[in-house]
């Protein structure tokens, strides 16, 4: 943790305007190389992914996958690690039905919030209509005699503690 002391924030006065502009300077400068390589990062991952799978490195995925009913187009690297982990979650590895399940776009958060934003698009836009008086509904679900059970129900609890 840095010593809290030794911090002079940016444009407190204790520190010439130069030598603020050449900190903001080298801070953008590092910046702009950081994205420079993760945007690099990210074009080489995805340039792997879709390359077609070595025969010579890995002919048993590339026989395996022909057996799947993957048509030569679709055997990458990109299916073969699906599959692979695809495997890996029949075997019972939770983790990887886990990725399987997320990649599929089945995450039940992402789900939920889909809903909610559905939701919220509707009620703004007056389409959806909400239902104010519950009570005609528990009415149809449960019928009356829930509310009959609990009056009956307390009306033997009270039969019983006259009897004791």
């Amino acid at each position: 943790m840095a010593n809290e002391q030794n911090l002079i924030p940016l444009g407190s006065g204790k520190r010439s305007e130069k030598e603020e502009r050449e900190m903001r300077s080298r801070g953008g400068k590092k910046s702009g190389e950081t994205r420079r390589k993760k945007t690099a990062m990210k074009k080489v991952a995805n340039l792997l992914l879709n390359m077609p799978v070595s025969e010579e490195a890995y002919p048993t995925i590339i026989n395996t996958l022909q057996k799947m009913g993957f048509e030569d187009d679709m055997i990458t690297n990109q299916t073969a690690m699906l599959v692979s982990m695809w495997r890996e979650a029949m075997d019972g590895n939770v983790r990887a039905a886990e990725f399987m399940r997320d990649t599929a776009g089945q995450k039940q958060e992402n789900i939920q919030a889909q809903k909610e934003f559905e939701y919220k698009k509707e009620r703004d836009a007056g389409i959806s209509q909400e239902i104010e008086d519950l009570d005609d509904i528990e009415e149809e679900i449960y019928g009356k005699a829930k509310g009959g059970q609990e009056s009956k129900e307390k009306g033997s609890e009270a039969k019983e503690n006259d009897n004791v």
